[in-house]
């Protein structure tokens, strides 16, 4: 039976009120308003608002200009409903399936949808906490209910206030979709009204002041989906969605919210950027579709922020600055492979070819990336996990996703070859390759192959802190280790929201990368790409592997934890800027941990040769982290160490598991000082739904100043019963500072190693000495010698000395002498192709540089990648047009490009675009004078930061030169328009050179900056050539010159600022604008450069 007590002949709901949110002043004032908001006046007022932002010279819209001609604004404002809802009708999917549209992939289910649009009926909402709140009738809502308290901590980043959201009312829209009742669709409007004319809490926030949980720029996306459905649905000409309604809602949503969202993108150095720049790329699109004039704004926001990206996210070696597996797959799946697929599909003339081949060279890194990092068993390594889940179906899944565009590369005869061998078959071949080192991104892979089973090290250490700060606040260095499909050693996080532990403490203290650089909310540490790789050594070869890694940050307490923020293993950290300043001032400096990792192929031996080098005296402990039962509940099968049966043994100075029925661990140290033994269980409660198991930790501390050693011998065992045979410590005769072992293994083999505290020692095992750093050799059971020599200054077998031209090299011994002498290299510095500017008039003299001395530097001009056959590179060349020039410098001798990415033999691929173009004319003739004409706006800084189009100045005068604020009467935002001529000295090519904070996401610029010259709207490069310029051929003369600046900070870079961390809102008075051009060194814009027209 239905409730009589309401017109909806819907049961009321029986929910006890938690909380009211009413105003308490003015009910009757507001009340009259809302029952008023459409009258003709107010229509009036909204129809020209709305207008003056659409085009309504666009044929379609012709009667919509008629009936606003006409001063029919109702009837103008049904027509836009009409042609709004049928082009809507009609948009094709492509523009939501490539984001995290919510509303396209629904993850509410119906009866939920149903039951909030019920209690909607009745002016009841369910916060995300469960609690029912009465909303009170539209018109006398209070929006600022439970706002946010402003702070610099968890609680305010993630808070979501549901009333800053239109979103809060989508059930009431997706009922009437679903049901075609038309009260849900009328209480929609009810409310909206209220919300979009009272509703200004939000609209008062400046960028900085933005949480995360509003940065998505969904909102506008998401509504112009609903008027998808809801042209599916509403009679042609829309009867039923109040044609003023929809007025103020694309009012609002266009000039509130989205211009937050393009701050929020610009100065995010987190993993949400890739959505975004789609998501507002696409907005922008489909705004351009209801002739909204501001569309090319955000097309331009977005497409930049997919171009730059590539450059200050994205690292050259195709890794990330994200350095988290999982979301770096966000860049293939959300983020420029959706942007490729709307251009090409939607717009393709939009840009050039060109572009499109750039940017699929990008992802195809990126996708190279993510399958070259799986295990042996298919997964992502511990470190850089959420669980045990494999990723080939995760990986094919979203490339397939992009069909041609992409899904290509995931057939590439490499890709194909590693996905069928960690699944078990070689119908695809064998990869070419097994271990692999990214230089750029950190990444080392250790593989004794691709099967299922193989031996398989890790180890991870970035030369930068990186964005996504689990991974590069304290696990640097962290090497883990699988062997028989089971891990044997690992990195200790627990979900992929737990921080990394570090693998060696300073005086009891963890790593602490990110001293000085602040972390800001879910924008994470506040961080940008960089541009060279490790100057670290690192070899593979059919015998062993070896891999280099350094550390030189800080140590400290690092920031405490409290708690866990969900069941999935992320911990609340105390966030604040206070406690992040106490974090970075309160940390050791001054120590170098060097981690060396050999693999030993044949014989399956891995040594660890941790380097600690201080000038004070430190404890030094090392860590090494066992998986020990009990198991988290979703990963029963896991296989895992019993702690009982661990055995630390400091006679023999070794750590070793005996379990029955798995495979096992020893660990043999060594050391220049001696070792003292402990351990600890970390327990993990079965609660966390992350906890894959508990972690034995096993500590070595020794104890010294200046240079120290610890040894690892790692011996992986099938069985309970398999060891090494013997094991003994070595030294040099009456040298303390020397240290190494000689062992037996299993079938027999010998393997010595000696290393010098100093790396200038002789060292010598059997018959073989060095002076230098180091020395491993290998004597098989057929008597056959291999080895490697580090920082070697000279050799001898046999009392015979050898000449050898490099100081770290592999080599391997008969007849008592030195053969296959294989040399271990760095990676090669990249190409550098000058000049750096990509425009040219008439012709442009090309060079080309590496500070890696011995290479040759191949290049091409026809559009691809340089091989060793390409032209080489051998003194500058000049080009008369257009031209796409790509570098690359190899070793001598190369004569194919390796399939890696470590550059030890080949750099990343150069790219330059350099543009032919014709000379501007100067624009002489009239009178004028020094100084340019100024117009100074205040108020609503929105709108200037999109448009001046619209604007009206509160005050207008001259000004000797550029970036001059003196006009400037508040201390909230303002924005300036500056107009006049540049004069050009001479003819020639000039340069516009931003400024680095309005190119980089690590910090928030705080300003929106245009220049125009000679009506060209400027757009500085987002290629690593040239980047942030903008150059511009012109002839002598002067040349019309605009400037445009929206400065929105008022006071926040004072508050967000903090003595003792990097400024995360630039703080500077006015932008550092330089140029640069023939004769001109860079340099600021000049008063003397400045002209006015006085005519």
């Amino acid at each position: 039976m239905l409730n009589s007590s309401n017109s909806y002949e819907i049961l009321k709901p029986e929910v006890q009120i938690d909380q009211v949110s009413l105003i308490t002043e003015g009910i009757v004032m507001r009340r009259e308003l809302h029952k008023n908001r459409n009258s003709r006046g107010n229509i009036e007022k909204l129809a020209t608002k709305l207008f003056v932002m659409i085009d309504l010279e666009k044929p379609e819209l012709s009667r919509v200009k008629l009936c606003m001609d006409s001063g029919n604004f109702t009837q103008a404002l049904k027509a836009y409903r009409e042609f709004v809802l049928q082009k809507m009708k009609y948009t094709g999917d492509i523009y939501w399936e490539n984001t995290y549209s919510y509303v396209y992939t629904p993850m509410i289910k119906i009866n939920d949808i149903e039951k909030g649009a019920n209690e909607l009926l009745f002016n009841i909402f369910t916060t995300t906490d469960g609690k029912y709140v009465s909303l009170g009738e539209p018109g006398v809502i209070n929006w600022k209910f439970d706002l946010p308290v402003k702070k610099f901590e968890r609680s305010y980043f993630f808070a979501k206030n549901v009333l800053w959201n239109l979103s809060t009312f989508d059930p009431l829209l997706r009922s009437f979709i679903a049901t075609n009742n038309i009260i849900y669709l009328k209480k929609w409007c009810e409310y909206t009204d209220d919300w979009c004319l009272n509703q200004d809490s939000f609209s008062r926030l400046l960028p900085p002041e933005l949480p995360d949980a509003h940065a998505s720029a969904s909102g506008l996306s998401d509504f112009l989906y609903h008027l998808k459905r809801l042209g599916q649905v509403l009679p042609q000409n829309g009867e039923g969605l109040s044609e003023a309604t929809l007025a103020r809602v694309l009012i609002k949503l266009l000039k509130e919210y989205l211009p937050m969202e393009v701050t929020y993108l610009r100065s995010n150095p987190q993993n949400w950027t890739t959505n975004t720049f789609t998501l507002i790329f696409a907005t922008g699109l489909l705004l351009e579709e209801l002739g909204f004039k501001d569309a090319k704004f955000y097309i331009r926001a977005g497409l930049r922020r997919a171009e730059d990206y590539a450059t200050t996210h994205k690292l050259p070696d195709g890794t990330d600055i994200e350095q988290n597996l999982p979301y770096d797959a966000a860049y293939a799946r959300w983020g420029i492979a959706s942007s490729y697929k709307l251009l090409k599909t939607l717009k393709p003339s939009l840009v050039d070819q060109d572009w499109y081949d750039e940017q699929y060279s990008h992802m195809v890194q990126r996708v190279n990336f993510l399958i070259r990092m799986l295990s042996p068993e298919g997964k992502f390594p511990s470190g850089c996990r959420i669980d045990l889940r494999g990723w080939i179906d995760g990986i094919k899944g979203f490339l397939l996703m992009k069909e041609q565009f992409i899904s290509e590369q995931y057939m590439q005869k490499e890709n194909a070859s590693i996905v069928s061998a960690v699944q078990g078959n070689t119908e695809n071949g064998m990869p070419s390759f097994a271990s692999d080192w990214y230089p750029y991104g950190g990444y080392y892979n250790f593989r004794e192959g691709w099967l299922p089973g193989s031996h398989y090290g890790f180890m991870f250490s970035s030369t930068h802190p990186g964005g996504y700060e689990f991974r590069t606040l304290s696990g640097n260095n962290v090497f883990v280790l699988n062997a028989f499909s089971q891990d044997l050693l690992v990195a200790g996080e627990v979900g992929n929201y737990d921080i990394v532990k570090s693998p060696l403490l300073v005086d009891g203290k963890q790593q602490y990368y990110n001293a000085g650089i602040p972390q800001w909310g879910h924008r994470h540490t506040m961080v940008s790409a960089w541009d060279e790789p490790a100057k670290s050594r690192w070899h593979t070869s059919t015998y062993f592997d070896f891999g280099e890694a350094l550390y030189h940050g800080c140590y400290g307490e690092g920031i405490p934890e409290q708690g866990y923020a969900s069941i999935y293993g992320d911990k609340i950290r105390d966030l604040s800027l206070e406690s992040q300043k106490k974090a970075s001032t309160s940390v050791i400096r001054g120590i170098a941990h060097r981690r060396l990792v050999y693999y030993i192929r044949e014989h399956g031996l891995w040594i660890v040769i941790d380097r600690m080098s201080s000038e004070e005296y430190h404890r030094y402990t090392q860590q090494w982290r066992l998986p020990v039962k009990p198991v988290g509940s979703r990963f029963g099968n896991y296989k895992a160490f019993t702690s009982e049966n661990i055995q630390i043994n400091a006679a023999t100075n070794s750590i070793k598991t005996q379990d029955n029925g798995m495979a096992n661990i020893s660990v043999y140290n060594f050391s220049t000082k001696p070792i003292s033994y402990g351990y600890k269980i970390e327990e993990i409660p079965l609660t966390n739904g992350g906890k894959i198991s508990d972690f034995y930790c096993a500590e070595s501390t020794i104890e010294g100043q200046g240079e120290q050693i610890i040894i690892s011998v790692i011996y992986p065992r099938k069985t309970q019963a398999d060891d090494i045979l013997n094991i003994q410590a070595i030294r040099t005769e009456s040298d303390t500072s020397t240290v190494g072992f000689i062992a037996v293994l299993p079938e027999g083999a010998k393997v010595g190693y000696l290393a010098a505290a100093d790396k200038n020692q002789y060292l010598k095992v059997e018959d073989i000495e060095v002076k230098g750093e180091s020395l491993l050799v290998v004597k098989n059971t057929a008597g056959a010698r291999k080895g490697i020599a580090m920082g070697c200054g000279s050799i001898s077998v046999c009392g015979r000395i050898h000449s050898i031209e490099f100081r770290d090299f592999e080599f391997s011994i008969e007849d008592d002498r030195m053969k296959e002498i294989t040399p271990i290299y760095t990676p090669l510095e990249p190409v550098k192709v000058l000049p750096e500017t990509n425009v040219f008039s008439e012709q442009l003299e090309i060079t080309m540089a590496t500070s890696t001395e011995g290479v040759d530097v191949r290049y091409t001009t026809d559009g691809s990648d340089p091989v060793p056959a390409s032209r080489l590179y051998i003194e500058p060349f000049t080009i008369k047009d257009t031209a796409l020039i790509k570098a690359r410098a190899f070793r001598k001798g190369i004569t194919e490009v390796p399939e890696t990415m470590s550059g030890t033999h080949a750099t990343v691929v150069t790219r330059a675009v350099f543009t032919k173009q014709d000379m501007r004319e100067s624009q002489d003739g009239g009178v004028y004078a020094n100084g340019l004409k100024y117009e100074y706006y205040e108020g609503n800084w929105k709108e200037t930061f999109v448009s001046f189009d619209n604007c009206t100045p509160v005050k207008t005068g001259v000004v000797e030169k550029l970036f001059d604020t003196s006009p400037r009467q508040t201390k909230g935002p303002y924005s300036f328009r500056y107009s006049g001529l540049i004069e050009a000295a001479v003819d020639g090519l000039y340069t516009f050179h931003a400024p680095r904070e309005y190119m980089r996401p690590d910090i928030m610029e705080g300003y929106e900056l245009n220049v125009y010259l000679d009506d060209e709207q400027w757009y500085p490069a987002t290629r690593r050539h040239a980047f942030g310029t903008w150059s511009i051929p012109l002839k002598k003369g002067k040349h019309k010159f605009i400037v445009t600046y929206t400065d929105y900070r008022a006071n926040t870079a004072a508050e967000y600022n903090m003595p003792g961390l990097n400024n995360l809102i630039w703080e500077g008075e006015v932008p550092a604008l330089m140029i640069s051009g023939p004769d001109l060194e860079k340099q600021y814009i000049t008063e003397n450069m400045l002209y006015r027209n006085i005519d």
